[in-house]
């Protein structure tokens, strides 16, 4: 794992953990009122009978009839909105010379093909159910980006392009046009049972109100990957066209624990965050390939299967409308170590002797995510 990765994923959790247990916990011990209008969560019962009006005086002040009807024990949740994700740039990596020979002009290097960002969506379902005095949960969750795609070229080389497989296919002396494209798509899909062993009780002027401020939960994640770099290397019409390509493919089941915290809120407006630590058996499949207009077929494969350690972090604001619907918004962060992707094969990698390698790296997306929040 690189020294920049280390850092980043203790800079997540000791955020995250801040947020979860420094802040809520303190919220919660608190008897100042959360709004106006909303009477600390003192002695429930007593401010049940107070709205009877038993023994109280002419002073006292009543909660509303009606704010004595406590919530449902079943209640649903359903987060729906748009997902914008900036995927990290690509380390720098020749991957088209024009010369066989060392010290040659790189035509194409890795980091010209950065894929920037781009839309998805993420979207859940989740089911709350109270009892023994504490609540319990159930969620399904689904985020992703159908593709990410950047390409260079043509670019004309008058000596010709070299892609830097060990034993590279190429034309030298000829001039030629070298393009690249490179693709990647994420999805994720997630179950995850959850235990809220922190809720606030609270009667408003709209009625009886249960807030969680913290809740922890356990459960099983997979993610699927997808990359391909393709190369093309054309030295005019009648001549050769040769296309280099290098997919890489990650399976990654595993499992994660996480907790949820709402540090904050006053009146409507609440800061919700999350924080995720997942552990992952990857299994990795990667090829390279040559196909040419003029000459033989090159083909190699290559699998391995590795423990991948990732990350998930969130933070952002949700604004009620009323008890039913919400608007939310969140920045949010995955980090994926040791996972294959397509440019860090090309230098190892052979298709000539039948030789393909699973080389790997660590990745960071980031983004921002916004959507509509509707409980019933």
């Amino acid at each position: 794992m690189k020294a920049t990765d280390i850092t980043r994923t203790v800079v997540l959790i000791l955020i995250s953990f801040t947020l979860a247990f420094g802040i809520s916990l303190t919220r919660v011990e608190s008897s100042e009122p959360l709004s106006p209008g909303v009477i600390p969560p003192t002695d429930l019962k007593k401010d049940m009978v107070a709205a009877a009006g038993e023994g109280s005086g002419p002073t006292t002040e009543k909660p509303v009839i009606g704010a004595t009807q406590p919530p449902s024990p079943l209640s649903w949740n359903v987060r729906a909105g748009l997902l914008l994700l900036h995927r990290e740039n690509n380390d720098k990596l020749a991957l088209v010379t024009n010369s066989f020979a060392p010290g040659g002009t790189v035509l194409v290097n890795a980091n010209d093909l950065n894929l920037g960002t781009e839309f998805g969506v993420d979207a859940s379902l989740g089911v709350k159910l109270r009892m023994f005095g504490t609540a319990f949960g159930a969620e399904l969750r689904y985020f992703g980006l159908t593709e990410w795609s950047e390409s260079q070229g043509p670019l004309l080389s008058p000596g010709g392009g070299v892609v830097r497989f060990l034993t590279p296919i190429g034309n030298t002396g000829f001039p030629a046009n070298i393009s690249a494209e490179y693709k990647s798509k994420l999805q994720n899909a997630e179950f995850n049972l959850s235990w809220h062993p922190i809720e606030k009780r609270l009667i408003t002027a709209g009625g009886f109100d249960i807030i969680d401020q913290l809740s922890v939960l356990i459960g099983g994640r997979y993610i699927n990957l997808d990359e391909e770099m393709k190369i093309t290397q054309d030295i005019g019409p009648g001549l050769n066209t040769a296309i280099y390509k290098v997919p890489a493919k990650n399976e990654l089941w595993g499992g994660q624990i996480g907790i949820e915290a709402v540090p904050l809120r006053i009146g409507g407006l609440s800061i919700e965050s999350f924080v995720k630590m997942i552990c992952f058996n990857n299994d990795m499949h990667t090829k390279a390939q040559i196909t040419q207009t003029v000459g033989p077929t090159f083909l190699a494969r290559s699998t391995k299967e590795k423990t991948t350690w990732a990350s998930e972090f969130g933070i952002g604001l949700k604004y009620a409308f009323n008890q039913y619907i919400a608007f939310s918004g969140r920045y949010q962060l995955l980090w994926l170590d040791k996972v294959a992707l397509s440019p860090q094969q090309v230098p190892a990698s052979d298709p000539a002797l039948r030789r393909a390698t699973v080389a790997t790296d660590s990745v960071l997306y980031q983004g921002g995510w916004v959507g509509i929040v509707i409980s019933f």
